[in-house]
């Protein structure tokens, strides 16, 4: 057993990021796979069976051309696979991390075909899945089929700095930044086990998926020491993805964008140590930065508080840009429940509570600005929503409509601001009914 606190060989749960199609003419039937077993899904027959008029466990969104979907992870029996075998990955050999991908493929494929054949799935869910196959013009060399196995984390380096979600949340600015991240602390489920749950007046036996963490945190500054090696041991070595970070800090480290900043500074860093034939330990990390900064890359809010997202004349707050916006009471998070969103989401204050949620932008210039609002409508939300302007020569009080109008930039009026970070929209959830916080924008006139 281990204890409140102590490490173990615990792993997110991993998956294979398949694209599917619905246009028939570029779309393959699900196969079924050469090892299939109905018993594995067991779990998702009976899940049917208390639940008939659920919706399929894999969910499609037709968002990219010509009507595919990129598939992840979604409900509690999805595409992730969590019976622990990603725990043997990371000290795996060959043999045995073929074997773990394969067994992930034969999952994968054979949950699709379970979902669009087997008797005991609802007729409703048969026919969605079967809408919707492996596409002919992806992977024709791997039988349409990813090559690659979602590791979302395995191995790490232990280098110069070890990064921790402190230096995600607290101590978030580095003097050898070379890019930087935002993305949620994220752990996806690491095993599903089952628990005990009072259902009165007996206790039940239920399952769970276990692990699963999310946690917003600041925009943070990653430091060149993390991808590089200890001195002694290695010097020359640079680590963009297996870079030197604990469980939590690799959790929001491990998306794309960062990769893709960290490689690009990495390669920069190579080249400048193989021309100065140094280690890379010892390259000279103020030209490292200056050459980054010329090809734009973003590696501190101190001279663009914005990154490269925002021009100094068109100023955009979302409601999830940590930083720029605070809020008193209960503003839920929200994304996918509503088309009519700003970006990714919006955040909710429920009904019956009180709560500001407030937008502190950083003006480049004093100017009169011409200022908007995004939310999301619709009839359950408040029809007269108190909202305060803080201008540079006092406040404008008004009432919005979260009703009608959304989905679109709402105008509220034209306001002096002074340059500088300043308080410059409240929204006031004092209503009984639901209230949105989403976007404002700051248009400068002159």
């Amino acid at each position: 057993m281990v204890g409140i606190g102590e490490g173990d060989k615990g792993i997110q749960s991993y998956c294979f990021r398949m694209i599917a199609t619905n246009k028939p003419e570029n779309m393959i039937p699900w196969p079924k796979p050469e090892n299939y077993n109905p018993s594995t899904f067991e779990l998702a027959r009976r899940y049917y069976q208390a639940r008939p008029n659920a919706d399929p466990l894999i969910g499609f969104w037709p968002t990219l051309p010509y009507g595919k979907s990129d598939i992840n992870s979604s409900v509690g029996i999805s595409t992730n696979l969590l019976d622990g075998s990603s725990w043997e990955y990371p000290e795996a050999d060959y043999p045995k991390r073929d074997s773990l991908w394969q067994w992930h493929r034969d999952y994968t494929l054979g949950l699709a075909w379970f979902l669009s054949t087997d008797p005991a799935v609802p007729v409703h869910v048969k026919e969605a899945m079967k809408k919707f196959g492996l596409c002919k013009d992806e992977y024709t060399d791997n039988g349409n089929f990813p090559h690659q196995l979602y590791v979302r984390v395995a191995r790490r380096m232990k280098g110069e700095y070890f990064m921790t979600q402190h230096d995600l949340m607290n101590d978030t600015v580095k003097y050898d930044a070379i890019g930087m991240g935002s993305y949620n602390i994220d752990v996806r489920e690491m095993q599903r086990s089952f628990i005990e749950i009072s259902r009165f007046p007996d206790m039940k036996q239920e399952v769970y998926n276990e692990g699963y963490l999310s946690i917003p945190v600041a925009q943070y500054e990653i430091p060149y020491r993390s991808i590089i090696p200890k001195y002694e041991e290695c010097q020359n070595l640079l680590v963009p993805v297996c870079l030197s970070g604990s469980a939590l800090a690799i959790a929001s480290i491990r998306m794309e964008p960062q990769y893709m900043i960290l490689g690009e500074s990495a390669g920069t860093a190579a080249a400048m140590a193989v021309k100065s034939q140094r280690p890379v330990q010892k390259i000279d990390i103020f030209e490292l930065q200056q050459s980054l900064k010329k090809t734009k890359q973003v590696i501190s809010l101190k001279e663009n508080p914005y990154g490269l997202w925002n021009s100094e004349n068109d100023i955009v707050i979302d409601n999830n840009m940590k930083g720029f916006t605070f809020f008193t009471g209960n503003w839920n998070e929200e994304e996918t429940v509503h088309t009519g969103r700003y970006e990714m989401n919006f955040r909710v204050k429920p009904k019956g509570q009180a709560g500001d949620f407030q937008y502190v932008p950083y003006f480049f210039k004093t100017g009169l600005y011409k200022v908007y609002i995004w939310f999301p409508s619709d009839k359950s939300y408040e029809a007269k929503v108190p909202v305060t302007i803080h201008h540079a020569t006092g406040e404008e009080k008004m009432t919005i409509n979260q009703q009608i109008k959304g989905g679109n930039w709402l105008e509220l009026g034209s306001f002096n601001f002074n340059q500088g970070i300043h308080l410059a929209l409240t929204i006031h959830g004092t209503s009984d009914k639901s209230v949105i916080a989403d976007a404002v924008r700051f248009e400068l006139m002159k």
